[in-house]
């Protein structure tokens, strides 16, 4: 399997630096004044050497609640998940996240859904959530090719389905990694359970990503609520 060093060389083609940003800056509709709408692109150095910029932690936007309703009634959840109500990234604003990305620096965006809204779907409703998600998300990264890539969804309570999911995101959407939860459900990602999805990435050597969260069994062992955010995947500046 790649390590994380391999994956952004191939990420992000020729980088000499990368730089690492977290949801904090996944909001899609506030721009600097200074910016002006303008698709100017501030330009990352290190050492006065011009760098690419990869942002590998960048949620979008995917309508799935119509897909909760035609659910209802059956084994699935009987409502939807909460929704993010923060401006992500979706169709229908594509060019207000580049002209935020030109104003960050940021250059490429690995983008991708937050994965917990995944995690409460019977088998057949996860699988055609997880099919529109990859296959929009593969639409927004064909239409920009060279500013966003994907990380793609997987049901990772139904393991066998999550390899099929990741097999094909893979071979036919071009998908170059998943984002995954840091439990399933209240389930760690090291229970036998998940064998077949860890498996089917080593074997389609691709990365995932591990969404900062809630670590099972956390609390009672550190103070605040277990989310260890200065710790995994949010550097902070007094890190």
């Amino acid at each position: 399997m790649w390590n994380r060093r391999a994956f952004l060389r191939d990420l992000a083609g020729a980088a000499a630096e990368v730089f690492f940003v977290g949801c904090a800056l996944r909001g899609a509709t506030a721009l600097p004044q200074s910016l002006g709408g303008s698709r100017s692109r501030r330009r990352v150095t290190v050492g006065g050497r011009r760098i690419l910029t990869v942002d590998i932690h960048s949620h979008v936007s995917i309508a799935i609640d119509d897909l909760f309703k035609q659910g209802q009634g059956s084994n699935s959840s009987s409502g939807s998940p909460s929704s993010p109500k923060s401006p992500l990234l979706s169709s229908t604003n594509v060019d207000a996240r580049l002209q935020q990305m030109d104003a960050h620096g940021i250059d490429v965006q690995a983008i991708c859904i937050n994965p917990s809204y995944n995690y409460e779907a019977d088998r057949d409703l996860a699988d055609r959530i997880v099919h529109r998600q990859n296959e929009q998300i593969a639409e927004m990264c064909d239409a920009h090719p060279d500013r966003f890539v994907g990380l793609g969804a997987v049901a990772l309570q139904h393991p066998d389905l999550a390899a099929e999911q990741m097999d094909h995101a893979v071979k036919k959407l071009g998908m170059r990694g998943f984002e995954i939860d840091s439990s399933v459900n209240g389930e760690q990602l090291s229970s036998p359970k998940f064998d077949p999805f860890w498996a089917k990435a080593e074997e389609l050597g691709i990365l995932i990503l591990i969404h900062p969260g809630g670590v099972v069994g956390a609390p009672p062992r550190f103070p605040g609520n277990g989310f260890l955010d200065n710790v995994i995947g949010h550097p902070l500046e007094t890190t």
